[in-house]
Parts: C-alpha cells; structure tokens; sequence
C-alpha cells in the first residue's frame, strides 16, 4: 500500500443538547520514500509555450531553456511534445518516445521565434488531443505558458476552461504558468483547477527552468493516480467541504476527485461535519471510502474509515477536548478560501476584512508549511499583489500543506 489515510477531528466530543460543527482534515500520507526518479510510470509531457509578440526578448529564451531542460530531464520511455503558440499553432515537436532523439528535440526548441497574437483555446486543444492517447499509460500533463490574455480564435474564458475539463476527463492534468501582470490569473487558475492541476505566477522569468523542473520532477512522483474520496454521512449530519469541488450522490454521499497524490508531498482535504443534537454516548457519523490506483502495486485499492464522536452533555469535556492544531489548520484554509474568492470577485475590501481574522488564526497554527504559506498569502495580499495571491491559495486549498523533503 502507496498510502495511508486518516481522519482528524477538531474534536472527539460534542454537545447532545445543540447542534455541533466540527471540523475535520483528512490526511493522505505517503507509505513510500521519495526517490530521484522512481520506475512507478512513464510521463508524458506536453509543453506549449505562447510565442506572441509580447513574449519577445528574454521571456521566450528562457521559455527555450526551461523546455530543454525538460527534455534532459526526461527518462528514456517518456513522451513529449512541445507546441508554439500565437493566433497559429505551431507542432514543435510532436508525440514523441526521447529515446535517442533528445539532440534532435532540442534543435527544434531552438528555432521558437516570436510571433503575433494569443491563441490559448486552440493551443490547449491542441496538445489535449495530441496526449489523450498516453493517458492510461502515462502521468500525462500539459504545461502551458503565456503572458498575456486570450486576444484570438476562443476567447470566452468558460469555453477555454472547459477545454481544461476535457483534458481531465481524458486523464490530463494541466499546469497553467503565467509571466509578468498582463495575463489573467482567474483563467489560469481556473484552468488549473479544472483538470486537477496547478496554476503558478512567474514574477521572476529567471525561476522559469526551475519551475518547469519542479512540475516534471512531481509527475515522475505520483505514487496514487484518480483518488477519490467518498464521505457518507450518518442520518440527519451534514458535510462540508473547504476548497474543492465536491458532489452529492443519489445515495446521500459526498465525492470529491483529489487526483493524484505525491511522495514528495502529505496532501489534506479540509472540511466540517455538522451534527445534530442525539442522545448521549458514542456514535458513528460518517464513513469515508478512499479509491485509488496504487502505482507502486499496479493495482486498485480502497481504505475505509468510520468516524465516531462522543455526545455528552458536558461543557468542560467538549471544551477539553478540542484539538487546536485541527482547529487553526481548518480555519486558515476556510479565511484563504474566502480571501481568494472574494479577490477573484474583485470585492477586495471583504478580501481585507478576511485577512485580518487570518491574521489573528495563523498566531495559532502549528503546522511550519501552512503558516508560511498563510503568511505569504497575507503579505500578498498587503502588496496588492493578487496573482500571488490566487496562486498561493489555489495549492493551499488542494491541501499541499506539508512537503516531504528529499533526502
């Protein structure tokens, strides 16, 4: 088994008499070691990298540089392709196995010249469809770049986001890069969160190598592929979820699609139980059932979980027993939540007023990881620096809270 999952509640007890809201983080542990480059699959990789005018210069070099880094950095039985984007699309490289053709691959990175307008719809469908057939086999992504806004072909940002979607639904995540202050960092995000992946804001186009490194070398580091969590609550209690989007089933069930899980990282989904007024004593509230395809096994694998609290009539217990690190944890995931929102809106006083009860919530968070991210988030924030902002708080709320460093 690749993992292990817990259920953590703010607290064991709750009160009898009224109604109680508790909340609830559930921990995905990785079981195995992080490795330079484990054997658990191949990768395919589909670059596409915007050539427009505006990415002239010193942009689109290093866009160069960090595409063939990629290449080296890519085992033998890896795929990858790589397309340049303006208001044409231009196959680079197309699908392709690196064994014995990486000097060929990077000659032909070496010849993206700048171009024209931005075409991100077609550039995206593009590479969905040229990687949709190593999506069974491969940890399939496709890193896209830009710097500016949609300005040709689809410019409708619900109609390129559910290109986003598509790719996802064929087993395609996609990692939305954006450079400088001209693009809009809702669409990427967006985009991001469409299809399970990750939006990133560059404001220093000289980390571009080093981000293109850390998203492959994450690929190379799935160890659980199409995890889904299934949370089925006892009658009458009532779940919420922060951060994700979540489903109710026929059946009463909530699911939320956590995607893949990492070695290198300790991923959480974040939420509360609300429970009503019962008779004393100890009882069950919900059942969570986790799926997902163990890459270490090659095999399917599911992890079941009751959850139980204790009703009791007594204040003292209930106030003895809360778990504050739960607590705080789930609280500055519900404030950057509504923080992001609220900018993403572009309502930024509400923004503000959030901010200062996060303020007060991350004095009380134990967890290193978190409270620096919180703390970037706030300062973002008091920057007016708001691509940072969505960014920071688009990994926070998928739960990458505690990285495992390598060794």
């Amino acid at each position: 088994m690749c993992l292990e999952v817990s259920v953590n509640l703010g607290n064991q007890y709750c009160f009898s008499k009224v109604t109680s809201r508790i909340p609830f983080i559930i921990r995905f542990q990785p079981l195995v070691e992080i490795q330079h480059r484990p054997h658990y699959s191949p990768v395919a990789v589909a670059l596409v990298i915007d050539r427009s005018g505006s990415m002239g210069g010193l942009k689109l070099e290093l866009a160069k540089v960090a595409a063939i880094h990629v290449v080296h950095m890519l085992d033998d039985n890896d795929v990858i392709s790589v397309y340049a984007f303006d208001d044409k699309i231009k196959e680079i490289v197309g699908p392709t196995i690196v064994y014995g053709k990486k000097e060929k691959i990077v000659s032909r990175i070496h010849k993206i010249k700048v171009g024209g307008a931005t075409d991100i719809y077609s550039a995206l469908r593009r590479a969905r469809i040229s990687m949709a057939q190593f999506a069974q086999s491969y940890v399939t992504r496709i890193i896209l770049l830009t710097d500016g806004m949609p300005t040709y072909g689809v410019t409708d940002h619900d109609q390129i986001v559910g290109e986003s979607e598509r790719a996802y639904g064929q087993g395609i995540s996609v990692i939305a890069l954006g450079i400088g202050k001209k693009y809009d960092e809702c669409l990427l995000s967006r985009m991001a969160d469409a299809s399970n992946g990750y939006f990133e804001h560059i404001s220093d186009v000289r980390t571009l190598p080093q981000i293109f490194e850390y998203y492959v070398r994450e690929s190379t580091n799935v160890i659980a592929r199409n995890t889904i969590v299934e949370i089925l609550p006892a009658d009458n209690v009532k779940v919420e979820i922060l951060g994700r989007s979540s489903s109710l089933t026929e059946k009463g069930s909530i699911t939320v699609d956590i995607g893949d899980v990492y070695a290198s990282s300790i991923m959480n989904l974040y939420g509360y139980i609300i429970l009503p007024p019962k008779d004393l004593g100890k009882a069950k509230v919900m059942q969570v059932h986790v799926r997902f395809y163990d890459m270490t096994t090659k095999s399917q694998r599911e992890i079941l979980n009751d959850v139980s609290v204790e009703y009791t009539p007594d204040t003292e217990k209930v106030k003895e027993s809360i778990n504050q690190d739960i607590n705080s944890e789930v609280l500055a995931v519900k404030y950057g939540e509504e923080i992001r929102n609220a900018v993403m809106r572009g309502d930024f006083v509400q923004a503000t007023r959030m901010a200062e009860i996060l303020k007060e919530v991350q004095k009380t968070v134990v967890n290193p990881y978190l409270s620096q991210e919180v703390k970037r988030t706030l300062m973002a924030l008091e920057q007016g620096d708001h691509k940072t902002l969505v960014a920071l708080t688009g990994k926070l709320l998928k739960g990458k809270t505690l990285v495992v460093k390598e060794d």
